[in-house]
């Protein structure tokens, strides 16, 4: 048998071998990766939906909490004066803060008042006498009532004074319908498919129990809510396409279609072309063992070809973008401030070393300005630590409003901040914050809240020779300075 035929032949039984043997391994060891990247984006969309779910729920919770604080609500209880209601439950109310229901029940659980708001027609109208009566007996508790046939989300809490020190007596409800168009507009904002399949199904079911259905295109949750006041629940349906999992058949199928092709092509030309055909298998079969080999799905395949390696250059590369990005919007998560939304600590420190870094080699203008907003603590123990909450964000969206996009600001713990000036140096830092100081006193000068709005700071121009720990340290101790000299201009 001539020399070229068993080539041949040999070409021809390894073609075979190793087509089966890549069709039997590779889908199960790809796909193995693939499944669990779906499974962990599968949990982390449950959790969002969930988490959003129960911000519906306690939507007008904190503002419910500023109610029920009031010194004018608390007297309202007692003496039941319809100058309250006049003043306070108005249309404009209603709509502004998307309520359907509002409800106040005096100390010994008889209504004082009892509002519903239409807004489809833009007028008041009757209160389920069935809701009057459910409501009244969950107290400080948010929840979901079934009240003739329509799921009501509500929040019930008990009436105090405005240092929270009185007795709490009587009842405050805020509540609303809870529609499907709510929960779509909830899909919308987080760009998945929700929506509410059935507002009531019989039986037992703990808060936010969930089921999935899965086939090879997409997977459904089933998030179950129970009501409070009878044995059943709302159920929720969560539609997520497999992407992950599509795209790592397609790769799987492209890469096996890709390799039958070409070898059946190159077995073609192995009569003239042998050794050129070698080297192309070498060179493939030492590009797919890297990837699988190395998992580093950090690096790009930069092959300059056309075809099929294209192909699959291209779909290789789509996959690890999509990932990249999954990874990024984590990252994010993990760098940002929970409560006022800007960058934490540990971002702040990391982008502060960068500017450091590149303004020293480049000699650029850097100022930092450590920031500590007074008087949080006397703000927290006399009007609570929501209220507290409220007076950070404060500060920070005033600080917000008058950086640009190029200054970072983040939140170093408490009531500690760090203002980061990007080419920028003491004098316009300076001239910044002046302006920040004015906004505040315009704030106080016209706001209503309980407290006043001040922070004591200090500026620091980078020298290009003290560290990361240092430079911060100057600066707090210059902002401990104007502490002082605020105390000592107030006394």
């Amino acid at each position: 048998m001539k020399l070229i035929v068993k080539v041949f032949i040999f070409f021809l039984v390894f073609i075979i071998c190793w087509t089966v043997i890549m069709a039997f391994f590779l889908p199960k060891s790809v796909l193995k990766g693939f499944r669990i990247l779906e499974d962990a984006r599968y949990e982390w969309e449950i959790d969002r939906v969930t988490t959003g779910i129960n911000q519906l729920i306690l939507k007008h919770e904190s503002l419910l909490l500023d109610w029920i604080k009031w010194d004018d609500a608390y007297t309202y209880v007692s003496d039941g004066n319809i100058n309250f209601v006049k003043v306070n439950i108005t249309q404009n109310f209603f709509e502004d803060q998307e309520l359907d229901y509002i409800l106040f029940f005096n100390d010994d659980n008889q209504l004082l008042h009892a509002s519903s708001y239409d807004h489809l027609q833009s007028k008041f109208r009757e209160v389920p006498q069935s809701l009057i009566e459910k409501v009244k007996t969950y107290p400080n508790q948010s929840g979901i009532l079934f009240i003739e046939g329509q799921p009501i989300v509500f929040t019930a809490l008990k009436v105090t004074n405005s240092l929270a020190e009185a007795q709490p007596k009587g009842l405050f409800v805020f509540a609303y319908t809870l529609e499907q168009s709510r929960v779509v507009q909830l899909g919308d904002t987080i760009k998945e498919e929700v929506s509410i399949l059935e507002t009531f199904v019989p039986g037992e079911s703990t808060y936010f129990e969930v089921e999935t259905i899965e086939d090879e295109k997409l997977s459904t949750a089933f998030i179950k809510l129970p009501y409070l006041n009878e044995v059943g629940y709302m159920l929720i349906k969560l539609n997520l396409p497999r992407d992950i999992l599509l795209l790592g058949e397609e790769t799987v199928r492209n890469t096996l279609i890709l390799f039958i092709i070409s070898f059946l092509i190159l077995s073609g030309f192995l009569y003239i072309w042998v050794r050129k055909i070698i080297i192309k298998i070498e060179t493939i079969i030492k590009d797919v063992s890297y990837i699988s080999t190395t998992k580093d799905l950090s690096k790009r395949i930069s092959i300059q070809s056309t075809g099929e390696l294209n192909i699959l250059k291209d779909g290789i590369n789509n996959m690890l973008d999509e990932i990249s990005h999954m990874n990024k919007k984590l990252t994010d998560y993990a760098r940002l401030d929970p409560l006022t939304g800007i960058t934490n600590r540990r971002g702040g420190f990391e982008q502060l070393q960068v500017l450091m870094d590149e303004a020293r080699s480049k000699n650029l203008d850097l100022s930092i300005c450590f920031i500590d907003v007074n008087d949080l603590k006397l703000v927290n123990d006399t009007f609570g630590h929501n209220t507290g909450d409220e007076y950070l964000k404060e500060v920070c969206n005033i600080i917000e409003q008058n950086t640009r996009i190029s200054d970072i600001f983040c939140r170093l713990g408490g009531d500690e901040f760090l203002l980061i000036f990007h080419l920028c140096n003491q004098t316009h830092a300076e001239e910044t914050m002046q302006r920040i100081v004015t906004d505040f006193d315009l704030y106080n000068m016209k706001s209503s809240v309980p407290y006043t709005l001040s922070i004591s700071f200090g500026i620091i121009e980078y020298d290009y020779k003290v560290s990361l720990t240092e430079y911060i340290e100057l600066a707090d101790q210059k902002m401990y300075a104007h502490k002082k000299t605020l105390k000592s201009d107030n006394k």
